[in-house]
């Protein structure tokens, strides 16, 4: 039976689904295709060596693709089709969205939906660091060590960390950092009253190395710019501190310095300064 030629069929929602679980169901489809798509001729036998595949799997596998019009047999070998090039291009982008949503899911579930108003890939070298039953404080941790080393920083949180706070503090003092906080109704009062913040805070006003902002509506995540790292951390339903996310992407450098003047345009100074 003759196959209607691609170009003439109609495709549903349901058909052009199974195209795509086509090409996704073995991962050797794809990496055939990309490879296909980056040469001007790859043999199967260049194929099996690069894959680790068997001359069965790659041979299935280029002429699933050859009958349907992504891969085609020329003298150097086989090469993807113009379709099959951009079709490798188009789903690489979502298998690289994909890949990088579930690595980083701690963190991007926590966050407002529409919050990353960006592209996620932007995300795929970020390093991760999750709260775990033997490091329960690892995010926090991970966040102290970088704001040692920074010289300059501006973040805005809910949540007050002591050790962050007291760090800040001390080096401000002795000329190692500057930088502003901008900080909830509520984080302002626990650094104001509480016994634990209040010496710091206090110090912290007379160096003017670093501004405190108050901000009046609720800030459902952390956002720190230090130097040239983005972090962005998230806590869990006890207000405990469950993800970190840290990357020096330039695109992420951008957005959220975006976000924090957003957010800073709509702060105010203490009531007590």
């Amino acid at each position: 039976m003759t196959r209607t030629p691609r170009s003439e069929q109609v495709y549903t929602p349901d058909e052009t689904i199974e195209e795509i679980a086509f090409l996704t169901r073995s991962p050797t489809r794809l990496r055939i295709l990309k490879m296909a798509s980056a040469a001007e001729g790859t043999t199967r036998y260049e194929f099996r060596a690069r894959l680790d595949a068997s001359r069965t799997t790659v041979q299935r596998n280029v002429e699933a693709l050859v009958d349907r019009g992504w891969l085609e047999e020329t003298t150097s070998g086989y090469v993807s089709t113009p379709c099959g090039t951009l079709l490798a291009r188009k789903l690489s982008t979502v298998v690289d969205s994909i890949e990088t949503l579930c690595r980083l899911e701690p963190v991007l579930s926590h966050l407002p939906l529409g919050e990353l108003d960006m592209d996620i890939r932007h995300f795929g070298d970020a390093e991760l660091t999750a709260a775990t039953a033997n490091d329960p404080y690892a995010p926090v941790n991970r966040h102290v060590d970088a704001l040692r080393s920074a010289d300059k920083f501006r973040v805005f949180t809910a949540v007050v960390g002591r050790e962050a706070f007291k760090l800040v503090c001390d080096r401000a003092l002795r000329g190692e950092c500057s930088g502003q906080m901008i900080l909830t109704e509520g984080g302002l009062q626990t650094v104001q009253t509480e016994s634990g913040y209040r010496d710091s805070y206090e110090k912290l006003a007379r160096t003017g190395a670093v501004d405190i902002l108050v901000y009046e509506r609720d800030l459902p995540y952390y956002l720190g710019l230090l130097d040239d790292v983005v972090q962005i951390g998230v806590e869990d339903s006890n207000n405990v501190p469950s993800a970190l996310l840290e990357t020096d992407n330039k695109r992420v450098r951008e957005w959220a310095r975006g976000k924090y003047e957003s957010i800073r345009g709509h702060s105010t100074l203490p009531s007590d300064t």
